[in-house]
């Protein structure tokens, strides 16, 4: 998404994937003094509203304090499928927090996993794609709650349909065990690895798309969270229509148009 940048890893869950909220914040806070220009958080869940005002007066706190910092939060919406303007005793963190960019999932309604030589191996290809920008499956979503969205995968449609013998070229990102060669116009390439495909998707993977774009921004319009979030907003495509929707806020990311290289 952007280059010349440097990234800080800052470690806030445990090796048992918990991800304990003083440690989050603590983070925030963290990156935040040190300098972050950008935060991505592709984490986050849900507590109930009644009997922890407090807490959310901390979490307010806490984030306003980051962007008094200059620096642009971008969090993900959540893989729950959760209506979050009908919610009621539900606080969603990080969407529900003030100063922050909130990023729901888009992905094609079929996706690829490719049988390129039918009758030898398992692997399948669906499709054909008929929607890139639908709403993901199991995104969050609500006018209330949804800032933009962005690519994070939609691997749950399509029927399967293998490819004709003979379109056997294909790019693949990672070795799978269960090839060992591929062959076109008798050409052959071994593969010689054993390690499985490896895919991920939610809106952890769609909000990094948003940090990235915000980072570029910082280099136009300097360290200024409200114009970086506009410009995101202002130059998103609009897949459904004019407005704020509930899938996709104000639309789905469209980086060029956001930097100005197109308009």
């Amino acid at each position: 998404m952007t280059s010349r940048t440097t990234l800080v890893a800052v470690k806030v869950c445990g090796y048992i994937n918990a991800c304990p909220f003083s440690s989050i914040l603590t983070g925030v806070i963290y990156a935040a003094n040190n300098g972050a220009d950008v935060i991505n958080m592709s984490l986050g869940g849900a507590f109930t509203k009644a009997g922890n005002g407090r807490f959310v007066g901390l979490l307010d706190k806490v984030f306003n304090y980051a962007r008094s910092k200059g620096v642009t939060v971008v969090v993900s919406a959540g893989n729950s499928a959760a209506d979050l303007d009908h919610d009621g005793n539900t606080y969603w963190t990080f969407c529900n927090t003030p100063s922050v960019i909130c990023v729901a999932a888009t992905g094609p309604t079929s996706d690829a996993t490719g049988n390129l030589q039918p009758g030898t191996n398992p692997d399948r290809r669906t499709g054909p794609w008929t929607d890139v920008d639908a709403p993901a499956f199991y995104t969050n979503f609500g006018r209330s709650a949804i800032n933009v969205a962005a690519p994070g995968g939609n691997s749950s449609f399509g029927p399967p349909l293998p490819l004709p013998a003979g379109r056997q070229t294909a790019v693949w990102a990672a070795c799978s065990g269960t090839m060992v060669a591929r062959t076109k116009a008798g050409v052959t390439v071994p593969v010689a690895c054993t390690l499985p495909v490896i895919g991920a998707q939610g809106t952890s993977m769609a909000a990094p798309h948003v940090a990235g774009t915000a980072a570029l921004l910082v280099s136009i319009l300097g360290r200024n969270p409200g114009q970086i979030k506009a410009r995101i907003q202002q130059s998103a495509d609009n897949v459904a229509g004019n407005g704020t929707t509930p899938f996709y806020g104000k639309g789905r990311l469209n980086v060029a148009r956001a930097v100005g290289a197109i308009p």
